[in-house]
Order: C-alpha cells, then structure tokens, then sequence
C-alpha cells in the first residue's frame, strides 16, 4: 500500500486514489464516532476554556488599544 507507483498512468492509478480516499473518510467516522461517543475529557474541556479565556483577553486588549487611539484621534 506504501509502494511508490511508477511507470503508471493518472488514469491507472484513479482506483488506487478512490481507494485511499474511502479508506480516509471510513478512518475519520471512526474517530468522529469515538468523539461523539466518549465526549472531550475534562482536562480538555479545560484547556478549552483556558484557550478562548485567551483569545477573547487577546481581542479585549487589542479593542482597548484601537479605543484609546480613536480618543486620541490618531486613527490607526
């Protein structure tokens, strides 16, 4: 299945492509189903919360910049 295919043509080498390709997507339900199943940890949910905690503290502090400039009247 690793082999490299040469001296092949794209059209001889479709079905080996469709192949992969139905292999790929039964690969990702099987870890969408696990997911679904079982749920994030805690640990994840954790980390989560502390990632959009950041992000949103991120765009807090980036508004209270562009704030203080339009007082200012800087503009940018």
């Amino acid at each position: 299945m690793d082999e490299i295919l040469w001296g092949y043509t794209p059209d001889e080498c479709e079905p080996y492509i469709k192949y992969m390709q139905r292999e790929i997507i039964f690969r990702e339900s099987v870890i969408g189903m696990r997911i679904a199943l079982c749920g994030p940890t805690d640990e994840e949910k954790k980390e989560f919360e502390r990632a959009h905690v950041k992000r949103t503290m991120t765009k807090a502090k980036k508004l209270k910049k562009r704030m203080e400039r339009m007082k200012l009247g800087t503009g940018r």
